[in-house]
């Protein structure tokens, strides 16, 4: 792999910084890959090969690329981590013998100076603006750690995969949102804009090792302004496991100019909504799905919205939240709940007590039955119900499938 042609670009209300990826060793198209702001942070944006580097090579690995030769100076802390970040990887997700790509580029001798800020990533989701809460809460106004400045990515869970196509619409609802948090919380909201995840957005991929190394490449494209950056967790310990944003592999994404921080893996999620729960900005503007509706910024009704509300619910914040059209929840809206994974459990067994607390037995029993379906598999009255399904669909047009809604509430 070659990355090359690294470029500035300035026009009309956006700058963007971008470079060519050029593939060597197997059959994928040449790509252009960019990072891209709003004017008033142009000054910031660099034309940064650290960025570049880092965002293209856990493609390169997964495709067999046997180097990859970087146009422009690099930092050598970050070659150094970037090569222990991948046997990591390579532990976890590839045969013991996949060669490490060889990365070909000169050694930079000294890195941005000045005053710089402190910095995190937004999202809108419980981890994040539990993240900012906390920071605020514990630094006073004039620490060197109090989060500055915040970016919100265009092009990681909103309209980072070629295949949804533009969801600008999504994004620019979760800006207007977020801008709201800045405001309360003091901080500055900068909006970015990447399509590094062009490069492989297949989604296992994507969550079990590449999303980490995103967020860190759109980091060190701003290393002119940010000394360090934080990430939140969205693990905490009792459930880390080995993903995208693992604190091993992170850890090793900063370089000698940009100090990375990883935050939350002591708090429970519940600890983590509570924090938001009690933080009217946070709470309002909650954005937790990535459906990526085009008129709201929750469906309220995939899994992690019903994660959340249930949390919120828990708490008896819900009827307070304005980020979700229902203020409450019925058991005909808990059973849409698709369970169907492992880690999931934890987050609903914390949740059964808190739930219980409240009188809400009703939805403790649904969710009961949902993970012991999921630790012991479908019954055999489950596998008849899929087979009934479509037929059902095509032929009855799910006249039984709302009976059996009726019957159960």
């Amino acid at each position: 792999m070659r990355i090359e042609a690294l470029k500035s670009e300035r026009g009309g209300t956006r700058c963007r910084v971008a470079a060519t990826v050029v593939w060597e060793d197997c059959d994928r198209p040449s790509r252009e890959i960019y990072f891209e702001t709003d004017q008033a942070f142009g000054g910031d944006l660099a034309c940064n090969p650290n960025a570049f580097l880092l965002g293209s090579y856990q493609p390169a690995m997964r495709h067999g690329e046997r180097r990859i030769r970087v146009e422009g100076e690099i930092c050598p802390e970050l070659h150094e981590g970037l090569r222990t970040a991948m046997a990591w990887n390579r532990l976890w997700h590839y045969r013991a013998d996949t060669p490490l790509p060889v990365i070909e580029a000169k050694m930079a001798g000294r890195g941005p100076e000045g005053p710089r800020r402190t910095g995190a990533f937004l999202s809108g989701g419980i981890d994040s603006l539990s993240m900012l809460r906390r920071n605020q809460l514990r630094c006073p106004a004039e620490h060197p750690a109090r989060i500055r400045d915040c970016l919100l990515i265009y092009g990681t869970d909103i309209g980072g995969v070629l295949a949804a196509g533009d969801e600008r619409r999504t994004y620019e609802l979760l800006v207007a949102a977020l801008q709201n948090v800045a405001r309360d919380a003091g901080v500055t909201l900068i909006p970015v804009a990447t399509n590094v995840r062009y490069l492989d957005d297949n989604l296992h991929f994507w969550v079990q090792e590449y999303y980490g190394a995103v967020l860190m490449a759109v980091a060190h494209a701003f290393a002119p302004r940010l000394a360090s950056i934080t990430m939140a967790s969205d693990k905490d310990l009792a459930t880390l496991d080995q993903f995208g944003s693992h604190p091993l592999v992170t850890m090793n994404y900063g370089g000698w100019d940009l100090k990375f921080f990883y935050d939350g893996l002591r708090l429970p999620r519940q600890e983590r909504v509570q924090l938001v729960a009690d933080w009217d900005a946070g709470l309002n503007n909650l954005r937790v799905c990535t459906r990526n509706v085009t008129d709201r910024l929750n469906c309220g009704h995939c899994e992690k919205c019903l994660r959340t509300m249930l949390g919120l619910l828990a708490l008896g914040a819900l009827g307070r939240c304005r980020a979700f059209a229902a203020d409450d929840l019925t058991p005909a809206m808990l059973r849409e709940l698709d369970l169907s994974n492992m880690d999931q459990i934890t987050y609903y067994q914390d949740l059964m007590g808190p739930l219980r607390a409240i009188g809400r037995e009703d939805l403790v029993r649904i969710l009961a039955h949902k993970i012991a379906k999921l630790e012991h598999g479908p019954t055999l009255l489950d596998r008849l119900k899929e087979d009934i399904y479509p037929l059902d669909q095509k032929y009855l047009f799910g006249m039984l499938t709302r009976l059996n809604r009726r019957l159960r509430d």
